[in-house]
């Protein structure tokens, strides 16, 4: 195996252990078996070597779901909330990780751009085709939410899996699913109307 490639694997398994403040250089050195020289070819810093290890998390499982949003027809909110479910399994996998993504965010520039531009991505991925019948105004709107409500989902993530917080769980999914099924398919039912603005076709409310 190659050297970075035991850097990586030793410092994803302490970040775990240990967690990514109280992991020094040297154990993730130790762990790798190589030396300060070898390091420092490779990483500038331990925070570099953090953003290395959070762009191996789950990029693909997350494509194949929000590809899955794109092709949905006219779901409900509590399909939206099942769809919410899968990604926070797939994010659940390794909640540590999950958690050093948002560190390095916070501190790392390049990262945090790398980070918006693969939201930025993922947003396309469920625009490519659902969205064709808006207007570039209307497309770029609807982007912007399912950007913004992707980053919301990636911090409840974080709380309910890493943080443990119990509150954030059901109504936080709860909420989020209806966010999510206003702006990406409340979208589905506006159309042109005379004037050249739009109208919404609205969800009739059941009564019971």
């Amino acid at each position: 195996m190659m050297t970075r490639e035991r850097l990586l694997d030793a410092a994803a398994d302490l970040f775990r252990e240990v967690g990514f403040r109280d992991v020094t250089i040297f154990q993730i050195m130790d762990r790798a078996q190589a030396n300060r020289a070898t390091f420092y070819l490779h990483f500038r810093d331990k925070l570099d070597l953090a953003a290395a290890v959070a762009r191996r998390i789950g990029s693909s499982d997350n494509t194949a779901l929000f590809e899955e949003l794109a092709g949905y027809e006219n779901p409900t909110v509590d399909d939206i909330r099942k769809w919410i479910e899968r990604r926070l399994t797939i994010t659940g996998k390794d909640p540590v990780l999950v958690s050093i993504i948002f560190e390095v965010i916070a501190s790392e520039p390049n990262f945090a751009r790398e980070y918006g531009a693969y939201l930025e991505y993922l947003a396309d991925v469920v625009m490519k085709n659902a969205y064709a019948h808006l207007d570039s105004k209307r497309q770029k709107i609807v982007r912007s939410k399912i950007i913004m409500l992707t980053m919301l989902l990636d911090r409840v993530a974080m709380q309910i899996q890493h943080q443990k917080l119990e509150f954030a769980q059901k109504l936080s999914l709860d909420s989020m699913a209806e966010m999510l099924w206003s702006a990406v398919f409340g979208e589905k039912g506006r159309v042109a109307a005379p004037s050249g603005k739009s109208r919404t076709v609205r969800r009739q409310k059941r009564v019971d």
